[in-house]
């Protein structure tokens, strides 16, 4: 299998930079991104059946170009039964001139 490479921005090495003094909070955040793993629909779909009524389910996403990428995430979106609680978008694919648009 091929292993997807992933942006860390807390990614450090000790060995290459002896300057570096990360504090714990960073160097934790930074393993929990690296160990993240991406979860198909057939992954999360029998997670979600699983919550209860009463449990809220949230699906985080930078969709990097509303204008561009909204259309292919409304059907990502429909390959999930059943439906998340809370659905939260991150556009950081923005210029100054576009900052009132969203």
């Amino acid at each position: 299998s091929l292993k997807l490479t992933r942006y860390n921005p807390l990614k450090y090495d000790n060995q290459d930079d002896n300057e570096i003094d990360i504090d714990d909070v960073t160097a934790r955040f930074s393993q929990l991104l690296q160990n993240c793993t991406m979860l198909s629909s057939k992954a999360i779909n029998p997670i979600l059946d699983h919550l209860n009524k009463n449990q809220l389910s949230l699906l985080f996403q930078n969709i990097d170009g509303n204008r561009s990428n909204f259309d292919t995430m409304c059907v990502d979106l429909e390959r999930y039964k059943p439906k998340f609680s809370i659905i939260a978008l991150a556009e950081t694919n923005t210029e100054p001139e576009l900052s009132n648009l969203y």
